[in-house]
């Protein structure tokens, strides 16, 4: 040691020094243990040479699965599994709050802590990291981590025009939405907004009054809702809106609610009018093939594909004699896309999977 700074190697031992001291914090904050016998040797020698390699493989190995495991962690922390599914429920106070469920559990967990009269409508972002809502009966849309952290203001009310219907573009950077002026508006404008800049830009603008823009999971085609003779239609287009296709005109669809593609971006899921009621029901957009899931005489709404495309989760209303139920008296079901299989898993309105 007394001949550390005098021999020939010494810029090597200094590197040699500063690279053992760094790995060592490093261990250190990752709550790692050192390896055994930790002891730097700077005599010049091929025994040390060949030691002290052995033992900075040693260190990186340690400090390389030390960084692995905590961004496991953090993914852990920042993703939400396929059995997740988000939905609007009540806490005490009776305020319509966003929660989280497990299919396969009766077990919820409050995501937001706004002091908002109204949150509802979420919407889980394909990469399952996000979820957008919306606040104040269509005033104000919102992104906020799927563990209730970093909460963002989108899109505020502005000039009388309502912001309303969003949801996720399928690169889960940007939001979809309706802008217009309630449901006497003679024109919409359907626009996107970027989750991190806050660039908005009109990218669509009908004729008439429309809302609930969908893009489908393969980025090619764009379903929305449109007014057609007072009742709402379901249009899929272009992204840009031209090449429009009615694709229930000529069904017995009453009015329609809610819409949702499919993952295979092949069918959409909707809520349909069926004598005063909603009942939910699945259209193929090239075959135009209806398939009705439900048929029990309690309004449905809110429809839902689960990630894999094997079964629908939507809201019910628990009382027969209210198909307009209020959503205090609605339940949140799942059922298999062939029609069977229907469980009640919450009380709540409007799921999203």
């Amino acid at each position: 040691m007394k001949n550390f700074f005098t021999t020939k190697n010494t810029l090597i031992n200094i590197i040699l020094l500063l690279v053992v001291g760094i790995s060592a914090f490093l261990l250190i904050t990752h709550k790692k243990t050192p390896p055994d016998n930790f002891i730097i040797y700077f005599d010049d020698n091929e025994f040390t040479r060949q030691y002290n390699k052995s033992l900075l493989k040693e260190l990186a190995k340690i400090e390389k699965e030390a960084r692995e495991e905590k961004s496991q962690s953090t993914s852990d922390q920042k993703y939400v599994d396929t059995n997740t599914l988000f939905y609007t429920g009540f806490d005490d106070e009776t305020l319509f709050k966003i929660y989280s469920i497990k299919n396969n559990s009766s077990a919820k967990k409050r995501l937001t802590t706004l002091k908002l009269n109204l949150e509802y409508d979420p919407k889980l972002s394909t990469q399952r990291d996000k979820v957008l809502f919306t606040g104040f009966g269509g005033d104000k849309i919102y992104v906020i981590d799927v563990d209730g952290l970093n909460n963002k203001l989108l899109v505020d009310r502005s000039n009388g025009r309502r912001a309303d219907a969003p949801s996720w573009a399928p690169d889960g950077k940007s939001v979809v939405f309706s802008v217009g002026k309630g449901n006497q508006a003679t024109s919409t404008t359907f626009e996107t907004i970027d989750i991190e800049t806050g660039l908005r830009n009109i990218f669509f603008t009908t004729d008439k009054y429309s809302s609930s823009p969908r893009i489908s999971p393969d980025g090619k085609k764009l379903a929305y809702l449109a007014d057609i003779d007072t009742q709402a239609k379901i249009i899929v287009s272009d992204l840009n809106g031209k090449n429009p296709k009615h694709i229930n005109v000529n069904t017995i669809d009453g009015d329609i609610e809610g819409l949702s593609w499919s993952p295979d971006s092949k069918n959409l899921v909707y809520s349909s009018e069926v004598k005063e009621r909603g009942e939910i029901k699945i259209i193929n957009i090239e075959s135009l093939e209806v398939r009705q899931l439900t048929a029990d005489g309690k309004s449905k709404f809110s429809p839902s594909f689960s990630p894999d495309g094997k079964r629908i989760v939507f809201s019910v209303c628990v009382n027969k004699e209210y198909p307009a139920c209020g959503a205090f008296e609605s339940s949140i079901s799942i059922i298999n896309i062939d029609g069977t299989n229907e469980v009640s898993i919450a009380t709540g309105v409007s799921p999203d999977w």
